[in-house]
């Protein structure tokens, strides 16, 4: 703490308070510091709670939605497995189709048996 020594030409009156000036400002510089360091100290506090709340909110809802999605993914795989056979020609639908095609074709007499 500095001390402030009086000019030579003040009075007592002048000197007291310059002193009483000087004790309260230190006084509220010291008040000052640690609001600052209390509230920053809350303020991170704050910042982690929020962003703690985030990530578990994300979590849960990541959750619901892996939940959600499970089912319809595997509709959807059912969906394009199915549609690569009928490109290919191996659904089972096809192959019914050309044993058809081929019985109707020997009955006509279009081919050999």
């Amino acid at each position: 703490m500095k001390t402030n020594t009086p000019p030579p030409d003040m009075t007592k009156e002048q000197a007291r308070e310059l002193k009483q000036l000087s004790a309260r400002l230190n006084l509220l510089d010291r008040a000052i510091k640690r609001d600052i360091t209390r509230d920053s100290r809350r303020l991170d506090a704050i910042d982690h709670e929020i962003s703690r709340h985030h990530s578990k909110l994300l979590k849960e809802l990541g959750a619901k939605q892996k939940a959600f999605a499970k089912p319809l993914r595997q509709e959807a795989r059912l969906m394009r497995t199915a549609i690569h056979r009928h490109h290919a020609g191996t659904s089972a639908t096809q192959r019914e189709v050309a044993v058809i095609k081929k019985r109707i074709a020997v009955l006509e007499g279009r081919l050999g048996s």
